[in-house]
């Protein structure tokens, strides 16, 4: 979770103003909602809540920043999804690897 976390944090830092609004107008927030959305955090925090985005689920955010043109974003999040992957399959790896007696 730390690294997702991380991941969309560095995600938040690169959004410019316009993005944002882009960002929350691809994405349907609420009128009532958008108030509150005034950082790539608190539009990733409310994606999160409302289960559109998370660790194992990564496409609708590269739907999104593809959506608004950010090619090397997505590229973040391509990367991310590479090391759980790589993650993942080096724990089953191990799993498997039974010891000899």
């Amino acid at each position: 979770m730390e690294k997702f976390n991380v991941l969309l944090n560095e995600i938040s830092r690169d959004l410019n103003p316009k993005d944002l609004e882009d960002l929350v107008h691809i994405c349907r927030i609420e009128e009532s909602r958008k108030p509150t959305i005034t950082s790539g955090h608190h539009l990733f925090t409310h994606l999160r809540h409302k289960r559109r985005i998370s660790e194992e689920n990564v496409d609708y955010l590269k739907h999104i920043l593809n959506a608004i043109h950010r090619r090397d974003l997505v590229s973040l999040v391509e990367r991310f999804e590479g090391l759980e992957t790589l993650t993942t399959d080096f724990g089953r790896i191990i799993a498997d690897v039974k010891p000899e007696l």
